[in-house]
């Protein structure tokens, strides 16, 4: 029953539509796209019910008092798309705020790691990379052009693959999968470290 209720909210909030296709990626696009299908789940039961509520209606399909009746309720279909479109982008925004940052604090510890103990360290710093493979992917934002090269690196890294497979359910097979479709996506890459990201998701030059 809990799986069928979380696959029913899933449909209709329009989660489906990030994972359409392999190129398909969390952002402005499958933001509209979602709130256009959650706005359609929104509007239709709410137009049906004033067409068919109204006084003095009849049931019978009248197409020019029922292109009347949308053109009345344009302003809510704006409302409503405005509304969920705001939602849905505010918690892309903040996902990508909040990996972004990940990927900063990452960076900056390999960067500033001692010389000293530094084998000892590279088992933490591994798992945090794993960490942040994971968050990427369930974000859907693995294969966005700013996050894509630092994902294919670190998963291509033995020790933080190996974190990756033991913290995460299914974590080597989810892992080849991954890599294998951010392949194709992506060009290959060297394996220098990539620049800082602003809090805004901007490339910075160290």
């Amino acid at each position: 029953m809990g799986r069928f209720v979380d696959r029913a909210v899933s449909f209709l909030a329009g989660e489906w539509i990030l994972n359409w296709s392999r190129h398909t990626v969390n952002g402005g696009t499958a933001v509209a796209a979602r709130a256009v299908c959650l706005t359609a789940w929104v509007y239709i039961p709410a137009f049906v019910l004033k067409t068919t509520l109204s006084t003095g209606r009849v049931a019978v399909f009248d197409f020019r008092q029922g292109l009347a009746d949308v053109v009345d309720t344009l302003p809510w279909l704006a409302t409503i798309f405005a509304g969920i479109y705001a939602i849905f982008y505010t918690r892309f925004s903040s996902q990508w705020t909040y990996l972004a940052a990940l990927y900063n604090q990452i960076m900056q510890a390999q960067l500033t790691m001692p010389t000293d103990d530094r084998e000892s360290r590279m088992g933490t710093l591994a798992a945090w990379k794993a960490a942040f493979i994971e968050d990427a992917e369930d974000l859907h934002l693995a294969a966005k052009p700013m996050f894509l090269v630092a994902v294919r690196q670190w998963g291509g890294e033995p020790l933080v693959a190996e974190r990756y497979s033991k913290n995460t359910v299914g974590g080597k097979q989810r892992l080849k999968s991954l890599l294998d479709r951010l392949e194709i996506i992506g060009p290959s890459t060297d394996d220098n470290p990539e620049p800082l990201l602003s809090p805004q998701g901007h490339r910075c030059e160290n």
